[in-house]
This record gives structure tokens, C-alpha cells and sequence, in this order.
């Protein structure tokens, strides 16, 4: 089975913390000026297609990325008692 293709340099579990009450974070693309600050969801956001992949000596490409389940880890309390 292929490993994952979109990788995020900032990890989604660091974005939600800075989300607005419709689960968005503010952004700017400054290769889309035109389009100014837009409210997107932390699972498009800081994403790269194949940023940890390795490239095999075939050229195929492989996954160098730990994998985790495909549900996200859910907040079950707080972290001070």
C-alpha cells in the first residue's frame, strides 16, 4: 500500500489550536495576492505533496513518514488534571 502523498511541514494537531469558531485558519497565499486573507481548514493548510517521501532507486516514491491511524486523535481532557 503507497504511503501518504501530502505532508504538512506544520502539523494539523498544532494548527487547530489557532482556529476560528468555523474550524478555519486565517491565511494568506502570497503567490495568490488577488485573493487575499482566506479562512482554510487545517487539513489543506501548511501541506506539501511528498515533503518526507523518499524516492526509491527505481524512482518510485516511498514513504519515509511514520503512519498513523486514519482517524485523528480526539482532546480527551485537560493536560493540567
Amino acid at each position: 500500500m503507497p504511503g501518504p502523498k501530502r505532508h504538512h511541514y506544520n502539523a494539523e494537531m498544532w494548527q487547530e489550536r489557532f482556529v476560528n469558531g468555523d474550524g478555519g485558519l486565517w491565511v494568506y497565499n502570497k503567490k495568490q495576492p488577488d485573493r487575499g486573507v482566506i479562512p482554510l481548514m487545517p487539513k489543506d493548510t501548511f501541506v506539501v505533496g511528498h515533503l518526507y517521501s523518499t524516492v526509491e532507486a527505481d524512482g518510485s516514491r516511498g514513504s519515509s513518514a511514520p503512519q498513523f491511524p486514519e482517524t485523528p486523535y480526539k482532546r480527551t481532557g485537560s493536560a493540567e488534571g
